[in-house]
Formats: structure tokens, C-alpha cells, sequence
């Protein structure tokens, strides 16, 4: 049976967007990107980043939200006017008028790791199949220090259910990392966090056919064996032109966007990282890392 709605997730740089473009280029699908981005969109019922909805939110809320994700897959006059005015070339053009002809007939696929924490209510609430990209916590740290990004954890402390439901444990350490804005640290954090929530809906999913759990690194290292198996998971059709831009998305070149060697690309954190980084890495995510990881993959 294919999915109703389909959501693909992870920490922000767990290589969500590789996957969601590449099964974006699925005709049965339509990729849709990072609905809680509040940094993109605008008039959107969300206030922070990761922010946490389940089936006890508020139900005035919940329909604001579902009534913000469909919009997303219902045909636009005004989001194609609005496209259509930034075109610059042909393929454009025809990317807009394509867009708006999906939503007759396909499948929304919502790339987003901002979603993560609310990744069970979409499956609760929109009947939706699930895919959570898992991503070692050394490779995160690398990726996110390369943006010079801290993450502010007021966007976890101030939701209350979030807090009361997953992280009450992590109360004190978000608090003393918002002070101290260090970025190693911020980044092990939050790590942590998520895949610690990460783990509890493995456990509780496992064998729950709509819950799609993938390391990163193993897509990586046999890309188009793994995204075959994901697609007939998903009951969607495995075309030629998805195995090519697999092929081609992963092979050893100059790296672009999407295009990189996606077996070299494991390990770039053993060049962006300095050995005492790798070992505060290890030793500060052990608890979590060793429930997806062995020691051999450090």
C-alpha cells in the first residue's frame, strides 16, 4: 500500500535533503520543502525551530497546522503567479506549472528535519509513512562547524509538552549551553537530544512498516541498493531516470549541491574535525551513539 502522506526527517545536515530531492523525482510524488522552516515561510502556525505537536495539542492549533501542510499540496493561483514573476529561463517556468499540476494526483512529500519532533504526530494525524535519516554524531558536529551554527536551545525550553514528555533531563544542560554558546558543545547537545528521541521511536516502531529508520552512512555507501529497497518499502516505482540521478548524485566528481562521492563523504569529518574534537565527540554522544553506531565506526 503507498503511503498517504510521506515525511522525510532527521537532525539538520543528516542528509534529509539528498533523499527527499531524490524521491522528489518520483512522478507518484510531490517534494515539498521544510514546512517548518521558520526562516522560509511566512504565516505559519509555528514559533520555534523543532517545534513539538502530538495528537494532545491543542486542537484549534493541530487544524491551523494540518490546514498550513495542505496548503502545500493544493493547487495555487497566487503561489504560481508569485513563481512564475522569479522565473528566469524556460525550465522554470515549466517547474511551476508542473508543481501546481501535482497536487491533482500525487503523494506530498515533505522533506523536513525541523519536523522531527513532530514526526509522530504526522504519522498520527496525516496517516503518514515516515523515513528518519540517522547521521553519526562526528559528521554532524563537522557539518554544522563548517556553518558556524549554535543552536539556541530556547526553541526546546520553552515548550513545555516537549520538555515535560522527552527532555527534562537535558533541563540544566541546554540552560548552561545558552550561556556559554560554545559551538562543540552546543552541537554534542543537541545531537543528543534528538537522537535520543530518535532512539525511543525506534523501539517503539521497529516493526511498524510505515517507520523507515537509515543510517546516512549506509545509504551512502550503496546508494542505489538502498534507495531501491526504500522505494519498494514505500510501494513506489523504481524508474530508470531515479536510478540514473542516484548514479549520478553519488559518484566520484567535482562536488556540487547533490552531487558528491557519497562513500568519501562518510568520513570528510576525520579531515574538518582535530583528533581532541573527535574524542569529545565520541566520549560527550556515547550514550545515544552506541545505540545506532559501533566502535569501529569512529
Amino acid at each position: 500500500m503507498k503511503p498517504k502522506t510521506l515525511l522525510i526527517t532527521g537532525i539538520h545536515r543528516s542528509g534529509s535533503t539528498w533523499m527527499g530531492k531524490i524521491m522528489g523525482m518520483s512522478k507518484e510524488l510531490q517534494y515539498i520543502h521544510e514546512p517548518f522552516n521558520i526562516a522560509k515561510n511566512s504565516n505559519m502556525p509555528l514559533q520555534y525551530w523543532y517545534q513539538y505537536f502530538t495528537l494532545d495539542s491543542d486542537v484549534s492549533v493541530r487544524k491551523k497546522l494540518k490546514k498550513y501542510l495542505n496548503k502545500f499540496h493544493q493547487i495555487d493561483f497566487i503561489r504560481l503567479f508569485k513563481a512564475l514573476k522569479k522565473t528566469k529561463y524556460l525550465g522554470q517556468v515549466k517547474d511551476a506549472f508542473l508543481y501546481e499540476l501535482k497536487c491533482f494526483h500525487t503523494i506530498p512529500l515533505y522533506k523536513d528535519p525541523i519536523a522531527l519532533l513532530s514526526s509522530e504526530w504526522f504519522y498520527e494525524e496525516l496517516d503518514a509513512h515516515v523515513i528518519v535519516s540517522i547521521r553519526h554524531p562526528a559528521a554532524f558536529v563537522a557539518s554544522v562547524k563548517v556553518k558556524n551554527w549554535i543552536f539556541d536551545f530556547n526553541n526546546l525550553l520553552k515548550q513545555d509538552q516537549l520538555m515535560q514528555d522527552y527532555l527534562l533531563d537535558y533541563k540544566l544542560e541546554m540552560e548552561l549551553a545558552n550561556e556559554k554558546k560554545d559551538l562543540l558543545e552546543s552541537s554534542i547537545l543537541i545531537w543528543n537530544i534528538l537522537y535520543s528521541v530518535v532512539f525511543k521511536l525506534q523501539e517503539k516502531y521497529k516493526d511498524n512498516p510505515n517507520w523507515i529508520f537509515i543510517r546516512h552512512e549506509d545509504l551512502s555507501r550503496s546508494p542505489e541498493e538502498k534507495y531501491n529497497q526504500i522505494f519498494k518499502k514505500l510501494n513506489l516505482k523504481f524508474t530508470t531516470p531515479i536510478k540514473n540521478a542516484i548514479i549520478n548524485s553519488s559518484k566520484p566528481q567535482e562536488s556540487s549541491y547533490l552531487s558528491r562521492d557519497s562513500k568519501e563523504n562518510i568520513f570528510t569529518w576525520k579531515e574538518r574535525l582535530e583528533p581532541e574534537e573527535i574524542e569529545i565527540i565520541k566520549s560527550g554522544t556515547k550514550e545515544v551513539w552506541k545505540h545506532f553506531y559501533i566502535k569501529e565506526d569512529w
